[in-house]
């Protein structure tokens, strides 16, 4: 047994001849709380009890439900009994149900690649609060207020609580579906799972990030940006793309200086977040800084690649260092704890707003980010107020209206009498 430095989460590996190896995640942090659990596995592949151990390997029975039936001196042959009834299943703990449903959200092509990772985190703050095994059918909805308002104490951001709250939410959404669903191949009633998340206590108003820079601070970036990561810089600021866009970027299938165009596509190994393929023009600005770049940093396979791993892209925790220290030595506030500090994200911000303040249309700038004309018109028209009027403006001329009478006949007695 052993405390995994990434997640702080006891686990262990268990080999034993005649089985294959077995990892296992206990979803504890304290040693006292997981030496139960690691003895009841012990037990378990000790006994060689193979049936049972695919269970766990496969998620259909959980350490908690072991640890418990050797608590309460029940025999393991119980677990595997299949003539129980579905309503005396118990349902899994917290911590199995999250493995399982993070398994599958790693899985799905739907979803970007980050998705799994983020969602790891937000449930993992759940965790630690009700505790790893906790049966999902014993939270109360006082639980999870309890719990909303503990991250409010721990003063997180408010973005941050609103996506843990509904991620939480969309755990029980997702045990519903699969209950359902095994209850259809089963031929049976599905058990009822009442999810204690109450849509209407949790928030779900979200702040938005309305930092834009300025022209001077612009150049006070670039200025402070050394030459390796100038075409990553310029890429957000002058073509509005994401972070994870921009590290994935080929100079190859990607990057074509004769068309002077910039593709954002789907790859065998990662999608952009809404999975549409788009073309971008390469600013005139930019396109001698990217020359210069593929030339002498970018390698056979990446734009940016990583200086550890030759065919992968740069790692997204080593370009926000970089970047956090760019942006303080260009005397901004870098990082997303103040309505004033500028991340990556920024820049597409900022492009955007450069855009529609120069006058481009909201419908142009939408196709140049990849986002809906609503999400555009709801972020940035007030950047221009007056593209209504320009749009309505537009129609001036097309066709000879007819003059009006300077001395129009006057009417008498009723409204509308007289009228010719």
């Amino acid at each position: 047994m052993y405390k995994n430095p990434d997640t702080g989460f006891y686990e262990a590996d268990f080999r034993r001849k005649g089985i294959r190896r077995l990892h296992v995640s206990y979803g504890v942090k304290r040693k006292e709380d997981a030496a139960p659990l690691d003895a009841a596995m012990r037990r378990v592949v000790r006994e060689k009890r193979t049936a049972l151990i695919d269970k766990v390997r496969s998620g259909d029975i959980d350490v908690h439900q072991i640890a418990a039936c050797i608590a309460d001196e029940r025999p393991l042959s119980s677990l595997m009994t299949e003539t129980i009834e579905a309503a005396d299943w118990p349902w899994p703990s917290v911590w199995a149900a999250a493995d399982s449903y993070i398994k599958w959200l790693a899985k799905s092509d739907k979803r970007a690649k980050g998705t799994a990772v983020s969602a790891r985190t937000q449930i993992n703050r759940f965790i630690e609060f009700v505790g790893a095994g906790a049966l999902v059918d014993q939270i109360p909805s006082s639980t999870i207020v309890a719990f909303q308002a503990h991250l409010y104490s721990q003063e997180y951001a408010q973005n941050t609580i609103v996506g843990t709250m509904w991620r939480v939410s969309g755990l029980f959404t997702w045990l519903q579906r699969q209950e359902q669903k095994r209850a259809r191949d089963e031929k049976r009633v599905a058990r009822s799972l009442a999810s204690p998340v109450d849509a209407e206590e949790v928030t779900s108003r979200k702040t938005k990030r309305e930092r834009c820079l300025t022209e001077p601070e612009g150049e006070r970036l670039l200025a402070a940006t050394p030459t390796p990561f100038l075409a990553a810089v310029m890429l957000g600021l002058f073509s509005g793309l994401r972070i994870d866009e921009m590290r994935h970027l080929r100079p190859r299938q990607d990057v074509d200086l004769k068309l002077g165009l910039l593709t954002i596509q789907e790859q065998p190994e990662w999608h952009p977040k809404n999975r549409k393929r788009r073309a971008v023009p390469i600013a005139p600005q930019l396109r001698p800084v990217l020359e210069y770049h593929i030339a002498h940093y970018a390698s056979e396979h990446w734009l940016f690649p990583s200086s550890v791993v030759d065919d992968q892209p740069i790692g997204r925790s080593y370009f926000f260092e970089n970047f956090a220290r760019l942006v303080a030595n260009a005397e901004m506030v870098a990082g997303r704890d103040t309505p004033e500090g500028v991340v990556y994200h920024t820049l597409r911000h900022t492009f955007a707003s450069w855009l529609v303040m120069k006058g481009v249309d909201l419908y142009t700038v939408s196709k140049l980010l990849g986002n809906t004309l609503k999400m555009v018109e709801d972020t940035y028209a007030h950047l221009a107020p007056d593209f209504r009027q320009r749009a309505v403006d537009k129609l001036a001329g097309i066709i000879e209206i007819p003059q009006l009478q300077q001395n129009p006949p006057q009417t008498t007695g009723a409204e509308g009498e007289g009228a010719t």
